[in-house]
């Protein structure tokens, strides 16, 4: 979540000031198009009252809108310092997951494994170099990678290159297209094929991580191995597109809480991605759902996107 927005959205409602009052009770509601708002914004603050705000029609003489709240029947108007705060769309207020990268980035990296669903798949290992003895006539050799496929079956060469290459393909990849967010449970990750997926991609690497003791004795600097996944689900139907709906029953609470401890919750759900890594051959690509590590967010990726990442590479 974009913190600083959802705080403008917060501060927004947090202390309403309007220009003035333009209608009292009995006043026709779709005059001012808050028969059908623009915007309709419900703020839960810290004491534990809530009150909803409706802006309904820009009125140009004034550059201002004509606003109702909940439980009144006067009308309003207020200028755009509250209502350009809730012009964020979803897309807005989402900030794009992406794997994080080892402090050692590539270095780090001990193997990447791909599994397909149907049992099939290879992994790329790293082969550690050796120090030549002293004296044995031997020299010093570099780190090299292995690849082997899930049946056991090793493959010969050395695929250092491509074992990089599909770490920057990897690591490198930033999503556009998301579909859901906020997803959580096991039911929701199956509505996306995430919960047995077509793929996934693990990748173990080398961290340093620093132990303090109990007894205050001195802390103890150990190498850990750790893992990063992604899930890559289903087949999007040719007919879906990115709408950004959520994943939870409550789409557009910004779920951020300002300094004064108000909470606002924006009734506009608009949160179409844009999918601007999309080529022209958008329409026919074969895309597919797919989930970071522990993310929340399920993005669409075209498998042309992932192929540095997905395909067997050849080998002599």
């Amino acid at each position: 979540m974009h913190q600083d927005r959802a705080k403008d959205i917060a501060a927004a409602v947090t202390s309403v000031s309007a220009d003035r009052r333009v209608a009292e009770a009995g006043a026709d509601s779709s005059e001012y198009g808050l028969d059908s708002p623009l915007y309709t914004v419900t703020a839960k603050y810290s004491g534990g009252a809530e009150m909803t705000f409706r802006i309904g029609s820009y009125n140009r003489h004034t550059d201002s809108y004509y606003m109702s709240i909940a439980g009144e029947d006067a009308v309003y108007l207020v200028g755009k310092t509250m209502t350009s705060p809730l012009g964020y769309t979803m897309k807005d207020l989402i900030v794009n997951e992406t794997l994080t990268e080892p402090d050692e980035k590539f270095k780090a990296l001990t193997a990447v494994k791909v599994a397909f669903s149907d049992g099939t798949g290879f992994r790329y290992s790293l082969v550690p170099g050796k120090t030549a003895e002293s004296g044995d006539g031997s020299e010093d050799t570099g780190d090299t990678w292995a690849l082997s496929l899930l049946d056991g079956t090793a493959i010969k060469g050395d695929f250092s290159k491509k074992a990089e290459a599909l770490y920057d393909a990897l690591f490198g990849y930033k999503p556009t297209d998301w579909v859901a967010y906020g997803v959580k449970t096991d039911e929701q990750l199956k509505e996306y094929g995430l919960d047995a997926p077509y793929a996934e991609i693990t990748v173990y690497y080398n961290d340093t991580v620093v132990i303090t003791p109990d007894d205050s004795s001195a802390p103890i600097t150990k190498t850990v191995e750790k893992t990063l996944t992604v899930r890559i689900g289903s087949l999007v139907p040719a007919e879906s597109e990115p709408d950004g709906e959520t994943g939870t029953s409550e789409p557009a609470e910004s779920g951020t809480t300002a300094e004064s401890g108000t909470t606002a919750e924006s009734g506009e759900t608009d949160g179409t991605s844009a999918a601007d890594n999309d080529a022209p051959d958008s329409e026919t690509a074969e895309k597919r759902y797919f989930i970071f590590d522990s993310g929340k967010i399920v993005y669409i990726s075209k498998l042309s996107d992932l192929s540095a990442v997905l395909e067997l590479p050849e080998w002599e």
